[in-house]
């Protein structure tokens, strides 16, 4: 079971319009959530079903567990689309590489030539 908290001496248990503060009122729905309603089991009962609840402590970890298995699943396959997107794009940077490469060399063909064309216009 948790530990119930009480407020602190700072918080009081009425504000201003006589209603329950916050704090308080939390308190109070903890206390209630773990005795139980008004009709709740009396001490012989609550001490005669103490281990009514016995292998919930396993029972919750195998339910993690699953939720674990279950969200693995779909992470699994985003990272092999991610995978691939991957190995796509870098298909497509080796292919603008190779364009670039050749740009490159189109422009030096190009600028031997103006070179060719201004040492053609100089000549007499």
């Amino acid at each position: 079971m948790g530990k119930l908290f009480l407020p602190s001496n700072a918080h009081k248990l009425l504000d201003e319009n006589g209603n329950i503060t916050r704090a308080w009122r939390a308190f109070f729905e903890d206390l209630f959530v773990r005795v139980g309603s008004y009709d709740s089991y009396s001490l012989t009962e609550a001490e005669a079903s103490e281990f009514d609840d016995a292998g919930i402590e396993e029972i919750k970890g195998d339910l993690y567990r699953t939720r674990d298995d279950m969200s693995i699943a779909p992470l699994a396959e985003q990272v092999q689309a991610f995978e691939s997107t991957l190995i796509g794009m870098r298909e497509e940077l080796a292919a603008l590489q190779a364009e670039i490469s050749n740009a490159v060399s189109r422009l030096d063909e190009l600028a031997q030539i103006q070179v060719e064309l201004d040492g053609l216009k100089s000549a007499p």
